[in-house]
């Protein structure tokens, strides 16, 4: 049974050599091509030591980094300059923050945005190490005075509209918020002003 490398494609040469007690060793090969099929872009959560992202916690009202994904595409090898993308990062109530440098990546047509309603969709198209030094700069930040989990889903197609998708959690902390003292007209005693 013959299994090529994963991700390869191409060709192979099998070698068989037979011996044998009183003649000489006789060769013959055996050409394998191994055709190529499309594998996914992946999504990439650098999850250090454990098997599962351990998510990511940050105070309420406040921005923190996520800066440990990224998009690799087997199919496309290591220079990523003209490996087209499509990358979708999803939110439940916070909003999501990259570097300005990045802003001709975005796709308006794709994404919905609309923080008053909740919807926090970003698109970005572009070759596959521009996504990736995009998400180096990612930084979330839940709506104001919101708390609770919110989970950040990521979803990359390849040129050829395959997907792979992945997700990481993110716990927003609750802060106390300080107290709010009205308005007061000195003047008035006993009124407010609004």
């Amino acid at each position: 049974k013959y299994s090529g490398d994963k991700y390869y494609s191409g060709s192979d040469t099998l070698t068989i050599v037979v011996k044998g007690d009183g003649f000489d060793p006789v060769t013959g090969t055996v050409d394998i091509i191994i055709n190529d099929i499309n594998t996914p872009a992946e999504v990439v959560i650098d999850k250090g030591t454990n098997p599962t992202h351990p998510g990511i916690e940050v105070e309420e009202d406040h921005r923190v980094s996520i800066n440990d994904i990224s998009i690799v595409d087997h199919d496309r090898g290591v220079d990523g300059r003209g490996d087209l993308i499509t990358v979708e990062l999803e939110t439940k109530f916070g909003d999501l923050f990259y570097d300005p440098q990045y802003a001709s990546l975005f796709d308006a047509d794709l994404s919905d945005v609309r923080p008053d309603d909740g919807v926090y969709k970003y698109v970005f198209k572009g070759a596959r190490d521009d996504i990736n030094d995009l998400l180096q700069t990612l930084e979330y930040q839940g709506a104001q005075d919101k708390y609770g989990t919110d989970t950040l889903k990521i979803t990359a197609w390849d040129q050829e509209g395959v997907k792979s998708t992945g997700s990481i959690e993110i716990r927003v902390t609750p802060l106390p918020d300080a107290p709010v003292m009205p308005d007061y007209d000195p003047d008035n005693p006993g009124s407010m002003l609004n």
